[in-house]
């Protein structure tokens, strides 16, 4: 099998971010309130993984600090 995408596609990005479908995700990343950043590879929006994994990575550090408190 092949190695691991560099980036994270919008179906994903709609999961693991917990939009209603699709195109309300489309529509927070053109008003700009998607939580992270994203870019076109092709014809398709995608955030890189690494980016996604730094943001859920800092929600669970604040969140362990939050409750450590």
């Amino acid at each position: 099998m092949g190695a691991e995408l560099p980036y994270v596609f919008i179906e994903d990005l709609t999961i693991l971010f917990n939009y209603k479908n699709v195109e309300s995700t489309q529509r927070a990343m053109s008003r700009g309130t998607f939580p992270v950043p994203t870019y076109r590879v092709g014809k398709r929006r995608v955030a890189d993984r690494e980016v996604v994994r730094a943001y859920f990575r800092k929600m669970r550090d604040e969140g362990l600090k939050e409750v450590s408190n």
